[in-house]
């Protein structure tokens, strides 16, 4: 019967840029010899052949054969070796083997806010809010990352720049992230090249920023719009179909501030507020439509409503680590 060549799998090793080694179950011969003859037959690996994961690794001269238990069965062993400097067997080194490369800066944006920083809102001594004018100095991490590719695919910057992650991504070495709490910000070459180049620098940058909660779409404020839920109008109900009219207090009287809406659009301070609907009179403030696009976040004294800024996307797909 013709010799049976079988790899076993589970024993590959691969240190990148160091080593390899394969192993292969050889049945039907009667030698070691024949059982390394049998892999190089059939497995296509003889000295010198490159190791799948890693081209610049190289079968040594010296595989090694282990008769088994049963007759005629042998494991045969093959290490791969990175060939010293100057070697006749030596290959330059394959750019695109390179592992992504990490620069780490800070960057620091203000935005308007309604907050203080433990999240209070900013009102005055009768719980209603100011007129604007604050700001608020956020910091957060500039990370890029710079990938050695065969070419460079715009279509990636069109589907991913100016996006957030909408899943946990994990980046090797450094962590999780969660979800929108990172924003693609650019993905483009960082030198000239032609169409003969062998290789591509590109460099994804992202921003990096914890924000301040996780809101019920089941992902972080970080780049989002955030701002106080306040209005001087608000609904009230015609016989079932919502009307909109000015705040006015108990009296009558116009509002002199915004007044603090929960995610309803009715008052916070309820019983203090009344809707002036013109020929109508004074009404209850009610409940009205709201938007499928925003989310809220309710605390003891404040609701605030928010905005997503980009478009969420699956960073897997940049099969940046891949």
């Amino acid at each position: 019967m013709p010799a049976t060549v079988t790899e076993k799998w589970s024993d590959r090793e691969w240190t990148r840029g160091k080593s390899g080694r394969r192993s292969w179950i050889v049945s039907e011969v009667t030698t070691g010899l024949d059982a390394v003859a049998a892999v190089i037959a059939q497995a296509g690996v003889d000295v010198n052949s490159a190791f799948p994961e890693e081209s610049r690794l190289r079968a040594d001269t010296d595989p090694s054969a282990k008769q088994l238990g049963p007759k005629n069965w042998w494991e045969v062993g093959w290490n791969y070796i990175r060939p010293e400097a100057g070697s006749v067997t030596e290959e330059p080194d394959d750019p695109l083997d390179d592992p992504p490369k990490f620069r780490w800066a800070q960057g620091t944006f203000s935005i308007p806010t309604d907050i203080d920083a433990d999240g209070y809102p900013v009102v005055n001594a009768v719980g209603l809010p100011f007129d604007g004018g604050f700001t608020s100095d956020i910091r957060f991490r500039i990370l890029t990352v710079t990938k050695n590719q065969s070419a460079y695919n715009p279509a990636l910057s069109i589907n991913f720049e100016n996006t957030f992650n909408n899943a946990n991504f994990n980046i090797p070495g450094v962590g999780t992230i969660a979800p929108g709490q990172m924003l693609c910000v650019s993905i483009e070459p960082t030198a000239e090249y032609d169409e003969t180049s062998e290789y591509v620098p590109v460099a994804y940058t992202f921003h990096i920023w914890r924000g301040w909660n996780l809101d019920s779409d089941g992902v972080w404020d970080s780049w989002k719009a955030r701002t106080l839920n306040v209005s001087r109008s608000g609904w009230w109900d015609d016989g079932g179909t919502p009307k909109l009219g000015n705040f006015v207090n108990l009296s009558g009287e116009p509002v002199t501030e915004p007044v603090l809406l929960n995610a309803t659009g009715t008052p916070m301070l309820s019983g203090k507020y009344k809707v002036d609907a013109g020929s109508a009179g004074l009404k209850t403030p009610a409940t009205g439509p709201v938007g499928t696009g925003p989310v809220f976040e309710t605390t003891t004294n404040a609701t605030f409503i928010k905005f997503r800024k980009a478009r969420a996307a699956d960073f897997a797909g940049l099969t940046l680590f891949a």
